[in-house]
């Protein structure tokens, strides 16, 4: 492990994933040093007392003695953070970022001619630093994205993050960006914002398990979304045309809605289906339920989505939990969506208007 040891790594952003981050290379001591950038001085404060990280480091002309540059930012202070960094770094400052979005523009790119673009799959809807883990990348898929133009096509800088995931016990895999963008705005990106979108329809009170599991999206942060929506517009605009025809049709049969199709549907994914408790579950709360579980199940008719399994994360796996409620009973779910038929569709044409 010695060839590919860094002697001082900068962590620029020090919440959830920074800290994460901070925390898996202190545990697997891949750096002799780890000092952390942050507008958050408790965070820091908080890092350097639990012996995570070294001390606080403003940028400036310094910043050249940094072997590895780790950037874990919310995406819209890019554009400055690179202008910043920009005036200080050399050939030598091997920069990574782990932003969820990749196809970056190429003038932003230009900025930091020497970047890996990474992304964890790995996360949470809690966010700041007193949330992050240790193990947060544990099993988890690391990807890395080169970009054309960068000064770290090389095969040494690109060794030192694929063993750097590793030791943190990760799974790198390399990816191009494009595609990158493409498959998380359907596996991850959609799912998130269908949430959002769904959330004024969610149960009002959750006390089961399950259920906070199946709406726990509804509970992550707007501001930190936004920036990945306006980022990945097109593609996830793309991929929510599809979901929204699919769910207009679903819509149109909800009167006689065909529940063998949506069983081969979901049995196409090998979900790990759940027994719920019926009685506890359903009759309180079928209407919201059944709603948010119609919008999984289109979302889930979007064919380009078997072919991107592999890349799914804890985000896709809570989102699509709900699909379990099809191991009801037929008849007693037939009946309870007979009873309950007309508070959906008040549901649904308020959603579709």
């Amino acid at each position: 492990m010695n060839h590919f040891f860094f002697n001082r790594i900068l962590i620029i952003g020090i919440g959830l994933i920074g800290g994460s981050m901070a925390k898996a290379l202190r545990k697997n001591n891949l750096a002799k040093e780890i000092w952390a950038y942050d507008n958050n001085i408790e965070s820091i404060d908080l890092a350097k007392k639990n012996h995570i990280i070294d001390g606080f480091f403003v940028i400036d002309h310094e910043i050249k003695k940094f072997d590895l540059i780790i950037i874990a930012t919310p995406l819209d202070s890019y554009s400055k953070l690179f202008s910043e960094l920009n005036q200080f770094l050399t050939p030598n400052n091997l920069v990574i970022d782990l932003g969820s979005i990749k196809n970056f523009k190429a003038d932003l790119l230009k900025k930091i001619p020497n970047l890996i673009g990474c992304h964890p799959i790995s996360g949470s809807h809690n966010t700041d630093f007193v949330n992050s883990r240790e193990d947060l990348f544990v099993n988890k898929k690391f990807i890395i994205c080169q970009y054309p133009n960068s000064l770290n096509n090389n095969k040494v800088f690109l060794e030192k993050i694929i063993t750097m995931a590793r030791e943190i016990k990760a799974q790198p895999e390399l990816l191009d960006a494009k595609l990158h963008d493409k498959i998380y705005a359907l596996t991850s990106h959609l799912p998130q914002f269908l949430s959002f979108l769904t959330r004024e329809f969610s149960p009002k009170k959750i006390d089961d398990d399950f259920l906070k599991t199946c709406f726990r999206l509804d509970n992550s942060s707007p501001e930190i979304w936004q920036e990945i929506f306006k980022l990945n517009q097109q593609n996830l605009e793309y991929f929510y045309q599809i979901f929204y025809q699919n769910l207009l049709e679903d819509f149109d049969q909800i009167d006689n809605i065909n529940f063998q199709q949506h069983r081969l549907i979901i049995h196409d994914f090998n979900f790990n289906l759940l027994t719920i408790n019926e009685n506890k579950l359903l009759n309180n709360n079928f209407t919201e339920i059944f709603f948010r579980y119609l919008i999984v199940v289109n979302y889930l008719k979007i064919d380009q989505l078997k072919s991107y399994l592999n890349y799914t994360g804890q985000g896709f796996c809570d989102f699509t939990k709900i699909t379990s409620i099809i191991s009801t009973d037929p008849e007693k779910l037939s009946q309870l969506l007979k009873v309950n038929l007309p508070k959906i569709k008040k549901i649904f044409d308020k959603f579709l208007n």
